[in-house]
């Protein structure tokens, strides 16, 4: 809340503000506007007659060039590399894969021996010699992983584990490796790395090969994969080796298929881009319409050829309309945005007087000002991100309750009323002066601000998306049943009214707590949280200042009728009214409401000194409430709430006394610091604070008593200025002290005396 009514730099401020929030909702505002014919679909009677505006294109269906671009793809050849291999390759490998083998098979049986020997060192129990066992083992350990790392480099170098040669006869090694000799014409074959089924379109039974640095068709029989290598392979070997067994073929093709090198590498890069040429070269437009032709006249069917007309002419008007706003530095885009700047300013300018006229607590504090300005900006953006990103765009997906709910929430129903009106006429700019958009934006928005309307607790905010989905589907029907709508238009409409009633409170909540805790700012619900009597603040008051905690709760009942009668606050005035005298916890034997009958401790003090230690209850008071983590409005209350007013019977004691010693008696020593209240609650809290006390000291209450009492308290603080910097006015004056009086007359009610029993 802010501490003065206005001063340069909060002036510079609001100008400041001003600016901004014009030029970004200006930049939100589309220029010109494009024609929708989304509500015209196949098979329905055309409204009105179409005649195209330019010559143009008719653009395919998705699924149409979806469906070429798949059939293109697929006539795409598979492109192949051609790598050279030596002509005895396959017979060198072969070799060098049985001298490994050979190799290798001694290891094993080296390892064999030497397990052998380990287990008859290990049988004569009584003579083991142990060094000769430990440099036994030692020995098996080495060349076991010897043997294991051998093992993985054949696997590596030759494509095939070890087992797999062990599993040869040994004694036919002489003639397998004759066999591997003959099968070097193998190497020769034009062999691939992939297998057919596996290369892309392989239908077409066709690849082109790059050899030599020329391309050239070959048929798929033209070349062999692995699999089949095998195959042929494994043929050879029956019919030219009797001898062989029928595993050993099997072993022995495996074998050496898996020692030729492929020669014919398929190359992804290449037929992809091949496969990506053919695709982007598929005709996006087939026909062309040309101006001043006749699309469609007024009553007639509509068939798919006409649809696709109107919306390839939506589309080609639309990408114009976006590329004439994403240029700005130009001649007329400047002139335009100075125009839109203009447009948006003008309501701008009316939410700005409506809150320097009616709500000035918010128009000089730059907090509030800035939260109001925040919602509504957060609202246009959330449109406008809704409308460029999601493909089925709608009125009813636009989710301007949020911005109502967090309005009303924050502040009142008059800035939220001002504000969503604001909301409503940018909202309608952004969408191409569409009237349908103000008028939905409005009605729901208005609808939603008073679905919050005193909030006193979460679920009251879920309970509002029923009220909100309740007059979408009225609009919803209202446009229907004036032709405006199909029958398919209601069922996606109405999900998507569906969809913003139940995201709008999720949203709002959301927000909410962010916004809170970002500007300091208290709801109603956080409000309902502090007026808890278990709070320990409050608690601290009741046991430590019990005469002031239950002064505080009667004030509290005076603040809230009165702020209720006039249309302000009530929630807020009766919690900054509990908290308003927090400060006397730290002296409370100081203030007369707590003495209890004892000796009255201002007795052996100066005036001066009493006055002091009275108005430091409020300093007192602004220190604990910021230790607790107090929001900064219940804060103002304890600062407000006595002004700039004098200390009234310190300041005439100090004059009686300073009649018998001639001393000059300082004003300003006697005064409260302020500064004085700055808004309807703190202003009624001031004058509940007096009203009160002072009716406490009645002897015989009356309700012409109260009434006199209550309007001297009021008279008084308006001739003394303290009202000067809120927004009451003389009516407000009048309905505070009627809703004061029956207050103290419940307080100060008559009993009946009981009789005594007579014995």
């Amino acid at each position: 809340m802010s501490r003065k009514p206005k001063t340069p730099r909060s002036l510079y401020y609001i100008i400041v503000t001003f600016i901004l929030v014009i030029v970004f909702s200006a930049t939100l505002i589309p220029i010109g506007n494009y024609e929708s014919y989304s509500s015209i679909k196949a098979g329905t009677i055309s409204p009105k007659r179409i005649i195209s505006p330019e010559d143009f294109e008719i653009l395919r269906s998705e699924d149409q060039i979806k469906e070429e671009r798949n059939f293109v793809s697929k006539r795409v050849v598979p492109i192949f590399d051609y790598v050279k291999t030596e002509d005895f390759y396959l017979y060198k490998k072969f070799l060098y894969l049985i001298k490994d083998y050979k190799e290798m098979k001694e290891e094993l049986y080296k390892i064999s021996s030497l397990e052998d020997k380990r287990k008859k060192l290990l049988s004569d129990s009584l003579n083991i010699n142990s060094k000769l066992l430990t440099k036994n083992d030692s020995l098996i350990k080495h060349l076991k992983s010897n043997y294991l790392k051998k093992s993985r480099s054949f696997l590596s170098n030759y494509g095939t584990d070890i087992s797999n040669i062990y599993k040869l006869n040994p004694e036919k090694m002489i003639e397998f490796t004759k066999i591997a000799k003959k099968l070097k014409v193998y190497s020769k074959d034009l062999v691939s790395n992939l297998k057919k089924e596996n290369i892309t379109n392989s239908k077409l039974k066709q690849i082109h090969i790059n050899r030599r640095g020329k391309s050239k068709k070959y048929n798929f029989n033209n070349f062999k994969d692995k699999n089949e290598l095998k195959i042929q392979i494994e043929n050879y070997i029956a019919e030219n080796s009797k001898s062989v067994s029928k595993d050993s073929i099997s072993y022995l093709a495996e074998i050496i298929s898996k020692l030729i090198k492929p020669n014919v590498i398929f190359n992804k890069t290449k037929t992809d881009s091949a496969i990506n040429y053919v695709v982007h070269n598929v005709p996006l437009a087939e026909g062309l319409v040309k101006k001043g032709e006749i699309i469609i006249d007024k009553g007639s069917m509509v068939t798919g050829n006409d649809y696709r007309k109107l919306q390839s002419l939506e589309l080609i008007t639309k990408e114009r309309f976006k590329a004439d706003n994403s240029t700005f530095f130009d001649g007329n885009r400047l002139i335009n945005f100075l125009g839109k700047i203009l447009l948006t300013s003008l309501p701008f300018t009316i939410l700005f007087l409506v809150l320097y006229n009616n709500r000035k607590s918010i128009f000089y504090d730059s907090k509030k000002l800035s939260l109001v300005i925040t919602i509504i900006l957060l609202q246009l953006l959330l449109t406008y991100s809704l409308k460029e990103y999601l493909p089925q765009f709608s009125v009813y997906i636009i989710m301007v309750p949020v911005g109502a709910m967090l309005l009303t929430i924050f502040f009142d129903l008059r800035v939220a009323f001002v504000s969503i009106l604001n909301i409503s006429l940018i909202i309608s700019m952004i969408m191409g002066n569409d009237f349908t958009y103000l008028f939905v934006s409005i009605i729901v928005g208005i609808v939603s601000l008073y679905s919050v309307k005193k909030i006193r607790n979460r679920l009251k905010l879920f309970k509002a998306s029923i009220n909100i989905f309740v007059v979408y589907i009225a609009i919803i029907l209202s446009f229907f049943l004036l032709s405006q709508i199909t029958t398919e238009d209601i069922k996606l409409y109405t999900m998507q009214a569906l969809l913003s009633s139940i995201l709008s409170p999720i949203l709002t909540f959301g927000i909410l707590v962010f916004l809170e805790y970002i500007f300091k700012m208290p709801t109603d619900i956080t409000l309902l949280e502090l007026s808890d009597m278990t709070r320990p603040l409050l608690k601290k008051l009741q046991t430590e200042a019990p005469g002031t905690y239950h002064h505080s709760i009667i004030v509290g009942n005076l603040a809230e009728a009165a702020t209720e009668a006039i249309g302000g606050n009530s929630l807020l005035a009766r919690v900054g009214a509990y908290y308003h005298d927090i400060g006397k916890t730290q002296k409370p034997n100081y203030f007369i409401e707590n003495q209890k009958g004892k000796d009255n401790r201002h007795g052996k003090l100066a005036s001066n000194m009493s006055a002091l230690i009275i108005a430091s209850h409020v300093k007192e008071g602004v220190k604990l409430a910021k230790e607790y983590k107090l929001p900064q409005v219940i804060i103002d209350f304890i600062e407000m709430h006595h002004g700039t007013s004098r200390i009234e019977y310190f300041y005439v004691k100090a004059l009686n006394e300073a009649k018998e010693s001639g001393e000059k008696v300082d004003e300003n020593v006697y005064r409260y610091p302020g500064p004085k209240p700055f808004s309807k609650e703190t202003a009624i809290l001031m004058i509940a604070d007096i009203v009160e006390a002072k009716c406490r000291t009645v002897e015989s209450p009356s309700r012409d008593l109260f009434n006199q009492i209550i309007n001297d308290i009021i008279k008084k603080k308006f001739q003394d200025g303290e009202l000067d910097n809120c927004d009451l006015k003389l009516n407000d004056l009048s309905k505070i002290k009627d809703a004061m009086v029956p207050v103290m007359e419940g307080i100060h009610h008559r009993r009946i005396k009981y009789p005594e029993k007579k014995d």
